[in-house]
């Protein structure tokens, strides 16, 4: 490129910087189109406030309609043991000095029942909507410590009912360990057997 034809484009490129300058500088100018922060959440107050009231109402129409994990009722009175021997996936590590050493390896075998040093309240798994299921339950109770858990009835029908103690709710993970299918169920520690027994009760509709 010769200096000529260097000047002209210098000459070029300031005429075009004076014109941009002069209208950047004489531009009409606008006030920010946003609303203040402050001044958008005062305005969505009612509507978030309203919203919610609404989740928690749902939230809570969910909690005292919740069931927990239905089973039918049992037909007939029947004993099975479930084998509760665990086998482990993975290594267990226990630090000594600055190293790390196998305490128990990958596919080591144990029964968690040999290492309870005392027999545990029965869990008793039954409907508290179902009458006959409600009854053995109370009868059942005169006589033994026990840990309630509800089947297929609301929430809010358990509040109406009177149990002495906590009633919990069957959640998918214990019905399938324990493979509970029916109601009555009471399950309880074999120590002899070291296995966990489930008694099937069947009682009147």
């Amino acid at each position: 490129m010769t200096y000529q034809e260097k000047a002209y484009i210098l000459r070029k490129m300031k005429k075009i910087a004076t014109v941009m300058l002069f209208t950047f500088a004489f531009a009409q100018t606008y006030d920010i189109a946003e609303p203040d922060f402050l001044e958008e959440i005062e305005s969505k107050k009612d509507y978030v406030v309203s919203y919610l009231k609404e989740e928690v109402k749902r939230i809570k129409e969910e909690m005292e309609n919740f069931e927990g994990e239905v089973l039918t009722p049992a037909r007939e009175n029947r004993v099975y043991y479930i084998d509760p021997t665990y086998c482990l996936e993975e290594d267990i590590y226990y630090p000594e000095g600055n190293e790390w050493k196998i305490l128990y390896p990958k596919g080591y075998c144990f029964n968690p029942v040999e290492y309870i040093p005392y027999e545990p309240p029965p869990l008793v798994v039954f409907n508290p909507c179902r009458k006959a299921e409600r009854e053995w339950v109370h009868e059942f109770m005169e006589e033994n410590e026990v840990i309630l858990v509800a089947s297929g009835c609301p929430v809010k029908e358990v509040r109406k009912q009177s149990w002495e103690v906590p009633v919990y709710y069957l959640l998918p993970y214990l019905k399938k360990k324990l493979g509970l299918k029916h109601t009555v169920s009471v399950v309880s520690i074999d120590k002899e057997r070291k296995a966990i027994r489930v008694e099937e009760i069947k009682t009147g509709q």
